[in-house]
């Protein structure tokens, strides 16, 4: 979750998030985003990276993710075909 106090954004975990049933949630900056941790290489702007989210229902999901910048102003969202 991302927070905006005294003019300064902060980003706050949540335990989860709620993607309805053959539905979509976008991820980008300024409202919700996922944080990567733990990396064990660092990722390069322009490549994409394969990451699995785990779904109450559907369990888990490979999804493929665009690396950007995050100083880059293309805040553009990754589409993919998995269905939940």
């Amino acid at each position: 979750m991302v927070m905006q106090m005294n003019g300064a954004v902060h980003t706050m975990p949540i335990a989860s998030l709620d993607v309805p049933a053959h539905g979509t949630v976008t991820l980008s900056p300024g409202t919700n985003l996922l944080k990567l941790t733990a990396l064990t290489r660092r990722l390069v702007s322009g490549e994409s990276v394969l990451i699995t989210l785990l779904f109450e229902h559907a369990g888990p999901v490979d999804v493929t993710f665009p690396v950007k910048d995050a100083r880059s102003d293309d805040h553009t969202r990754s589409d993919h075909d998995g269905q939940h």
